[in-house]
């Protein structure tokens, strides 16, 4: 995925508690970045990588410096999707790779009532294939991981985090 021929310089936007980060940052030179200090507080508990306090849609790094670039679960929560993406598209390396994960309306066991408080919107498969190639990203691999068990975990996690369900508890 990521080439061994150079350094490799890895942005997660949107770290969270560094969990990606710790789990890189033995083989590669990885920043987070998060607009919630509380949670960077979280992050540099768990990992040494830098990190950064902004916007995903202003990144306050230069051009072409990244060799990939990770929004895991992150674009559903941004308002500006297509500045999102420029933005990414901007600060990757020519030939570089944007991993990004998000949810799918036609996943197996979605239920249109679950409630993600948080985000803007959720994807077709068409829809987010569509939205990449439209900022100029070539689309290389689609792939669907998420099922029944992962959406119960995530309903435990956010209940935990915030002591309420974000969404009914409903499994197919």
């Amino acid at each position: 995925m990521i080439s061994q021929n150079h350094p490799n310089r890895v942005l997660e936007i949107g770290c969270g508690p560094g969990i990606w980060l710790s789990a890189l940052e033995s083989q590669y030179d990885v920043t987070g970045l998060d607009i919630r200090m509380d949670i960077l507080r979280v992050a540099r508990a768990n990992s040494n990588a830098e990190l950064i306090r902004a916007d995903a849609c202003r990144l306050p790094v230069r051009a072409d410096c990244y060799d990939m670039i990770m929004g895991i679960d992150v674009l559903e929560h941004v308002v500006d999707d297509a500045k999102f993406l420029d933005e990414t598209l901007r600060a990757l390396k020519p030939n570089g790779n944007l991993l990004i994960t998000t949810l799918i309306q036609e996943r197996k066991g979605y239920v249109r009532k679950f409630v993600f408080e948080d985000h803007v919107r959720e994807y077709s498969s068409e829809g987010i294939q569509k939205k990449l190639r439209e900022a100029g990203f070539r689309v290389v691999n689609i792939s669907h991981f998420y099922g029944p068990l992962q959406t119960t975990a995530r309903e435990w996690a956010s209940f935990f985090e915030n002591r309420r369900f974000i969404g009914p508890f409903v499994m197919l």
